[in-house]
């Protein structure tokens, strides 16, 4: 933890490296300041922070059991990342994602990708003419085991779009348009395409190819306090005791 008497925010991302079969846990930590530009539709907020300086970003190995700091930091030009999806979906590929608010911009965003085996931070363009959303309505999610964005635009529709060739901006792919879910809250999808959204303060999940809706007696207001997490019934802890450490791959254990 840093030395200061300033408030801060501490960010965590969990994902799996590929290249060096460890499972990796990333971990941003800034500095806060009070914003020179207040969104309106924040106006009524008392007490508001954006990012006054990013510390160095640190990475924790499974395999080797401690964590270490990296040598690149997040791009000075981020004001502010949104740590609000409410399903684990990401870093299965070797890349950890966050959804990110351009500094002295208020309303610009943009995705931070921080790659797992080369330590390294890029970034990912929003679809085209998508930067008008409805403010904090912007989600990240998987779809198909591709990376997905989900927007609540201005009519109030519930677009998806799908990054279809990763890491290139021109090749985002609008999927779905949801205009019957209006005064809903999007959350992302399931390992089988589902849309998984709230209505009526319940969770629910939609097929958009059966055009069927399944609800549930989950509470969504507990999700605030949680996340949703996908699992097989054979889930088992991902580190083998150190003995076998060197003669295991990981990733060949079944999560």
């Amino acid at each position: 933890m840093p030395d200061t008497n300033e408030p801060i925010d501490i960010l965590y991302r969990f994902g799996f490296d590929p290249q060096t079969d460890d499972y990796k846990v990333v971990k941003l930590i800034c500095r806060l300041k009070q914003p020179p530009y207040i969104h309106p539709d924040l106006a009524f907020v008392t007490i508001l922070y954006v990012v006054k300086d990013w510390l160095p970003v640190e990475v924790y190995s499974m395999r080797k059991g401690s964590w270490e700091q990296v040598t690149q930091k997040v791009p000075s030009h981020v004001g502010r990342i949104y740590d609000d999806e409410e399903v684990c979906g990401d870093g299965h590929d070797g890349h950890v994602h966050w959804v990110c608010e351009l500094a002295e911009m208020g309303d610009q965003h943009t995705i931070l990708a921080f790659d797992l085996g080369l330590q390294t931070f890029s970034e990912i363009s929003i679809p085209a003419d998508q930067n008008d959303i409805v403010f904090r309505s912007f989600v990240l999610g998987v779809l198909g085991g591709k990376l997905c964005v989900m927007f609540k635009v201005a009519n109030g529709d519930c677009e998806v779009w799908v990054l279809d060739e990763y890491g290139v901006a021109e090749s985002w792919v609008k999927h779905h348009q949801f205009s019957q879910f209006r005064d809903i809250d999007q959350f992302g999808f399931t390992l089988h395409n589902e849309f998984i959204c709230a209505a009526y303060n319940r969770l629910a999940f939609y097929d958009p190819i059966a055009e069927k809706v399944k609800s549930s007696n989950i509470r969504a207001r507990l999700l605030g306090k949680g996340k949703i997490v996908q699992y097989m019934d054979s889930l088992v802890w991902i580190v083998p005791p150190r003995s076998e450490i060197n003669c295991c791959s990981i990733s060949s254990l079944q999560i």
